[in-house]
């Protein structure tokens, strides 16, 4: 019987995890507790999780409102944009 021969497939290097590096950020006492209170509500293992997505989820929006005028001509505007 023939060996199966496979292939070894490459992580597109968008895709790879980048190395991470350490910041230190000056936040109110009020931003804190926000990030806390965010922790629980996504079951997120620690704050730099909760960072992390909300960076996302913030370069996220606006390529979809950028999406949503180039295709739909709707022109999204948040409250802190007015």
């Amino acid at each position: 019987m023939a060996a199966l021969k496979t292939r070894s497939v490459r992580t597109p290097k968008a895709i790879r995890p980048t190395r991470k590096v350490v910041k230190t950020y000056r936040l109110s006492p009020t931003t804190i507790s926000s990030i806390r209170s965010l922790r629980k509500t996504m079951d997120a293992k620690s704050d730099t999780e909760v960072l992390e997505t909300m960076v996302a989820m913030e370069i996220f929006r606006k390529e979809l409102a950028e999406g949503a005028k180039e295709c739909f001509g709707l022109d999204i505007a948040y409250p802190e944009e007015a």
